[in-house]
C-alpha cells in the first residue's frame, strides 16, 4: 500500500525557503512618511470627492430652483392666456349683443314709422307735396 504516490508535489524546505524569499522580494515595509503621505493622498482624494459632490448638489438645486421657476411662469402665462381668451370671448358677446340692440331698434323704428304712416296717410302725403 505504501507504493501508492501523493498526487500533491512534494516540497522540500529549500522550495518553501525560495518561495518565501520570492513573495518578500517585491514588499518592502513602507516608511512613516510614505505611510503619512498616502494617508493624506486619502484625505485629499476624500476632500476633493466631498467638494465635488458638494458642487454637484449645488449646481442640481440650482437647475431645480431653475426648473421651478420657469414652471411657475409657464403657469403665470397660461393663465393670463385663458384670462385674455376669457375677456375676447366676453368682448364679443359684447359687440354681438350690442348688434342686436342695433338691428332691434332699427326694426322698431321701421315699424314705427309704417305705423305713423298708416295712422295719417294725410300727414305722409302732406310731407311728400312739401318734399318735391
Amino acid at each position: 500500500m505504501n507504493d501508492r504516490q501523493s498526487t500533491r508535489p512534494s516540497q522540500t524546505t529549500d522550495d518553501l525557503d525560495e518561495i518565501t524569499k520570492s513573495k518578500g522580494k517585491n514588499k518592502w515595509p513602507i516608511s512613516i512618511a510614505e505611510s503619512t503621505s498616502n494617508k493624506r493622498q486619502q484625505g485629499d482624494s476624500l476632500s476633493a470627492l466631498t467638494r465635488l459632490r458638494e458642487k454637484s448638489q449645488h449646481a442640481r438645486d440650482q437647475a431645480n430652483a431653475k426648473l421651478l421657476e420657469l414652471e411657475e411662469k409657464c403657469l403665470q402665462l397660461e393663465e393670463k392666456r385663458e384670462s385674455r381668451e376669457e375677456n375676447q370671448a366676453k368682448a364679443q358677446l359684447e359687440l354681438i349683443s350690442a348688434q342686436t340692440r342695433s338691428v332691434e331698434i332699427g326694426n322698431t323704428t321701421q315699424l314705427l314709422l309704417q305705423k305713423m304712416h298708416l295712422d295719417c296717410p294725410e300727414r305722409h302725403h302732406f310731407h311728400s307735396i312739401q318734399n318735391t
